[in-house]
Formats: structure tokens, C-alpha cells, sequence
């Protein structure tokens, strides 16, 4: 994909300028702020889940069905701190998860929808994983075409 200059969207979106063969490319996702900020609340969610406090309430302002970024950023929390805590709720949820027990994940969260523990974190850490995926598609966007992983 040929290199963009990205600009920040009316509706918090990346929103670069692109060639005519890059626009047809082109898919709408949200921005950077936005993906991370969605991973701390994500992170959030299997603390909650774990019975453990969230490390950073405000991510909520990330949760699924949220309101859009407005294009100045002032309804998003600093990037940095959001870095900083996805850092911090890592390490937490892998504390969290080391004392688990087979027994625990087999525990119904909602026996009548067939829910266990281990089910619901399943699909935690599926849905973080897509997100982490969304970074690179935007990283690419951006221009970076790099090896992450040599």
C-alpha cells in the first residue's frame, strides 16, 4: 500500500489521503487512542471478571457501543497513559490468571446461557487479540510498512 499522511477524522477515525488504488482499499477503523483504550478496557473486564479492580475505571470511555471520539480528542484519555496501563493491567492479569484452578474456569457465570469462567475468558482474550490485529492494519495505514516481527 502505497504511504498515506494520516490525519485525525472528524469522528476520531484515521482518516488518511489517499491515492485512488489506496481508497478503494480503504476500511473505516477507529484510531489508535481508541483500539488501546478498548484493550485497557478489555483487560479491565477480565480483572472484573476475576474479581479483581479495574486499573483504570476511565476506560470504560473505550467499551463496546461508546460514543465516537470527537476530532479533537478531548473526550480521550492521554495515550501515554493508556501505554502505561496497558502495561500495568497485564501484569495484573496474569497475576489474576496464575491462581486459577480448572475447577474455577469450569464455574458457570451464567449456567442457563452455558456460561463458564473459562468460556468468558476465552473470549476476552479472542477479542483482544483482534484488537491488537486492528493496530497493525492502522500502522499500515499510517505508512509504516515494517517488519514487527523479523
Amino acid at each position: 500500500m502505497p504511504s498515506a499522511t494520516v490525519v485525525y477524522g472528524e469522528y476520531g477515525y484515521f482518516a488518511p489521503k489517499l491515492s485512488l488504488l489506496s481508497a478503494l482499499l480503504y476500511v473505516r477503523a477507529n484510531c489508535f487512542n481508541w483500539v488501546v483504550g478498548h484493550l485497557v478496557d478489555n483487560r479491565n473486564q477480565v480483572l472484573t471478571t476475576l474479581g479483581r479492580e479495574s486499573v483504570l475505571p476511565e476506560a470504560a470511555r473505550y467499551a463496546q457501543g461508546s460514543d465516537e471520539m470527537d476530532a479533537a480528542g478531548e473526550t480521550a484519555v492521554s495515550f501515554p497513559l493508556l501505554l502505561q496501563t496497558i502495561n500495568e493491567a497485564q501484569t495484573a492479569v496474569a497475576a489474576a490468571l496464575s491462581e486459577l484452578t480448572s475447577d474455577d474456569l469450569a464455574q458457570w457465570l451464567d449456567a442457563e446461557k452455558r456460561v463458564s469462567l473459562g468460556d468468558r475468558l476465552a473470549f476476552l482474550v479472542w477479542h483482544g487479540t483482534y484488537q491488537v490485529g486492528q493496530l497493525e492494519m492502522l500502522r499500515q495505514l499510517t505508512g509504516i510498512n515494517d517488519t514487527i516481527i523479523p
